[in-house]
């Protein structure tokens, strides 16, 4: 029965992590990238590095995020760590996997659709206790330091710095409209996701 229950886990958090990273691929590919959409924290830094320089985000975001959550380690463990890496290298894949996805120009559909596929995204993980990294692993750090603050507050300042760092280096002021307008809709679907999961007696992220 034991063997049963944990080839059952398995196979849910194989289908969950595959479901998460291939939104989170087609949410960089088709619509964060080609619109020039800004959703903050370590994906909206890849994103933005790609618009200006031209690199992978796939790269760039495991570049990020593997230090943090080595550092991570210290203060949550290995199992959450492995979870994190697992996560991290499974959407990471799947953004230089689905790089020949066709992308969309209009730029509010972009900010919209990038924003429910990325919510969608991180739920489908959240769900079984994974993680795209970014300012997720970096709030879980300062968290550990500063516990008096939420988890919900670190994140929200630090991708309100990087919306801003991309209003600046890529001088567009719509952008921080349509950046604001992604991030809601993200935070919703991400919610709906993870409410749905909670009621049907699903697992979330640690």
């Amino acid at each position: 029965m034991k063997i049963h229950s944990a080839a059952y886990n398995v196979s849910r958090d194989i289908y969950f992590v595959t479901a998460g990273a291939l939104l989170f691929g087609v949410a960089v590919n088709m619509f964060l990238v080609p619109g020039e959409i800004i959703l903050g924290g370590f994906t909206g830094i890849a994103t933005m590095l790609n618009i200006l320089f031209g690199l992978h985000p796939g790269a760039v975001l495991i570049i990020l995020n593997l230090p943090v959550a080595i550092v991570n380690v210290k203060f949550y463990g290995v199992n959450f760590i492995v979870k994190a890496f697992i996560g991290i290298l499974a959407s990471s894949a799947a953004c230089e996997l689905l790089i020949f996805l066709p992308q969309v120009t209009d730029r509010l559909l972009c900010a919209f659709a990038g924003g429910v596929s990325m919510g969608c995204a991180c739920g489908l993980l959240f769900i079984r206790g994974y993680t795209t990294g970014g300012t997720d692993l970096i709030a879980w750090l300062l968290k550990a330091k500063f516990g008096n603050v939420s988890i919900g507050t670190l994140v929200f300042f630090s991708d309100a710095l990087v919306i801003l760092a991309s209003v600046i280096f890529l001088r567009s002021t719509d952008g921080l409209i349509l950046s604001v307008l992604s991030v809601t809709v993200c935070a919703l679907s991400l919610d709906i996701i993870l409410n749905t999961a909670h009621k049907k007696g699903g697992r979330h992220a640690p």
